[in-house]
């Protein structure tokens, strides 16, 4: 396993423009965790829970969510999620939040996150509640195979 992953690497694998990697970057829709380049001709290193969040914030805002809402939802944590690991593997986003509605499972961007896609099911409060569910493993396993 890769201790650091390099812009090119993710530009390459993730098959990402240069220039509108970089627009992400500055305008802190993503960031690097391990380094983060600050003058000309340093890299940036990302970490592999970063680059499962760019997965993620790619997905977001290739079904249609903006970018800073994407942002948001992306900035998920990747290092509990795993193999025979208990904590959340499911982020799910309330398209259509319920003007007064008062759940505290929900965070006040209207998504949250769970363990198992029947803790989902059973906090739907409404019938016409309309979700993007996201197998937050499934993307780690993807970036880890492409990662090798």
């Amino acid at each position: 396993m890769k201790e650091h992953i390099t812009t090119s690497e993710i530009l390459k694998k993730l098959h990402l423009n240069r220039n509108t990697f970089q627009v992400w970057l500055d305008k802190g829709y993503i960031s690097p965790t391990i380094q983060k380049s600050s003058k000309q001709g340093e890299s940036n290193l990302f970490s592999l829970s970063d680059v499962c969040c760019i997965r993620l914030f790619l997905k977001l805002t290739n079904w249609g969510l903006s970018r800073i809402m994407a942002a948001d939802l992306s900035h998920v944590s990747f290092e509990s999620v795993g193999p025979g690991k208990s904590q959340n593997k499911f982020l799910v986003y309330n398209l259509q939040p319920i003007k007064g509605m008062e759940n505290a499972d929900w965070g006040a961007g209207g998504y949250t996150l769970f363990k198992s896609l029947s803790e989902v099911n059973n906090s739907r409060t409404e019938d016409d509640m309309v979700f993007i569910v996201i197998n937050l493993l499934k993307i780690q396993q993807e970036i880890t195979e492409l990662f090798k």
